[in-house]
């Protein structure tokens, strides 16, 4: 009788594991806060009294190891990737059969008494937070993340678990005070109404530029700009009034990023989708006879798709969205293989249709691939354009010599007074 052994291991996410030729990344805590994401040490601005949807994800350690294996595994060709994601991971090397896969997740939040924080019974990396009433202007939300992972190998288990820690610092709107926040403009010291309306105004002409740059309307960015400078010497010359009329008047006036700052980003992610679907051409040239083969060969059709998979997930993580905004006559749900196909893939499922099914999607993409990357190809050649507003908002926005300017894009700030 054979006799089973099981391995009980706990391993703690304190150091860097490291699998094949790259190590992994330390695990680390993503943050959403209403829907947006932040890292580690992110400082946000908050109501008193305002209410808090907070989820939070792991990265790092053993889930990259599970998503991205051909990145820490030695890949050889005794070794085949059978299925990949999130939470799991299949693999065989020399026909031994090896499995990673999440068995649980779970987030520690923590604060001082100015939070009030309610896990959610039925996802435990959710949370509700409620951001307290009294007389305070500066708060914090910890968050500890452990992932626990199972190894199984022929007759061997192994548990491996993952540890990750993260801050986010609050500031209350109005304490410390800060009497104006928006997306892209922060004051603080004297409160004034007619600053207020200034304030305003700038920050419409702000979110004109963007919507105009990311609509390739280049022609009306050059009246935006100086409508924007028409707004800030507006702005400017009621503060010397104000001074002026006032020696002890103190505003001080903070812009934070440009209006440019998403369009640039946009840019880059169509330069990258640019080189993968170039990337992708090849590999549908390459898969041509076997596309064609009739009657569909499933073996081969499952190869195809499963190296098609791979392709997909090297896609930038909001291309869906730049590509739903820039190109709306894209059927990005063509692109994308359906979940259906997906799993009888990748948990490597025998149905008799699965070859016409897999053949299908090949043979669409192959119709499509061309008209696709001659419009992404197209449109990155317009978004160039942006370069030039992006620079000419720069040089101003920094030469502006009475305020401050955090350059978010260089990741630290450019004081200028």
């Amino acid at each position: 009788m054979k006799r089973e052994m099981i391995l009980m291991m706990w391993i703690f996410a304190s150091f860097q594991l490291v699998f094949g030729q790259t190590e992994v990344r330390k695990p680390t805590v993503e943050i959403f806060i209403n829907g947006k994401m932040y890292q580690n040490g992110s400082e946000i601005t908050v109501q008193k009294g305002q209410m808090l949807e907070v989820k939070v994800l792991q990265k790092g350690g053993r889930r990259d190891f599970v998503n991205y294996p051909d990145n820490y595994l030695k890949i050889t060709p005794d070794v085949q990737v059978l299925s990949r994601g999130t939470n799991r991971l299949l693999y065989t090397e020399k026909g031994v059969s090896s499995e990673w896969k999440l068995i649980s997740e779970n987030a520690l939040f923590s604060s001082d008494n100015h939070l009030a924080v309610k896990k959610s019974a039925s996802a435990s990396n959710q949370a509700v937070v409620h951001v307290g009433v009294d007389d305070f202007s500066r708060t914090y939300l910890k968050v500890n993340v452990n992932t626990i992972w199972q190894l199984t190998t022929g007759e061997e288990q192994k548990l491996e678990r993952n540890s990750s820690e993260a801050f986010i610092y609050l500031n209350v709107a109005g304490a410390s005070n800060t009497w104006y926040v928006s997306k892209n403009i922060r004051a603080q010291g004297t409160k004034d109404e007619g600053i207020t309306r200034r304030l305003d105004m700038i920050q419409n002409n702000f979110d004109t530029i963007e919507y105009h740059l990311t609509h390739l309307n280049y022609t009306l960015v050059q009246k935006d700009i100086r409508d924007l400078q028409i707004s800030i010497n507006s702005l400017n010359g009621h503060l010397q009034q104000m001074k002026t009329a006032n020696p002890a008047f103190n505003t001080e006036i903070h812009f934070v990023g440009l209006p440019s700052d998403r369009p640039i980003s946009d840019l880059e992610i169509f330069e990258k989708l640019q080189s993968e679907w170039t990337r992708l051409n090849t590999f549908i040239l390459q898969q041509a006879p076997a596309i064609t083969e009739t009657p569909p060969n499933v073996e081969k059709m499952k190869a195809a798709v499963r190296k098609y998979l791979d392709w997909q997930y090297t896609l930038p993580d909001n291309w869906l969205i730049v590509m739903g905004i820039y190109l709306p006559q894209v059927n990005t749900d063509n692109i994308i293989v359906p979940s259906t196909l997906q799993s009888l893939v990748e948990e490597n499922q025998n149905y008799s249709s699965s070859g016409d099914q897999m053949n299908a999607f090949l043979r669409q993409r192959m119709q499509s691939i061309e008209s696709e990357t001659q419009q992404i190809s197209q449109l990155k050649n317009k978004l160039q354009a942006v370069k030039l507003f992006d620079g000419m908002l720069r040089s101003y926005i920094s030469s502006i010599n009475w305020a401050e300017w955090e350059n978010n894009r260089d990741f630290g700030f450019a004081y200028v007074k």
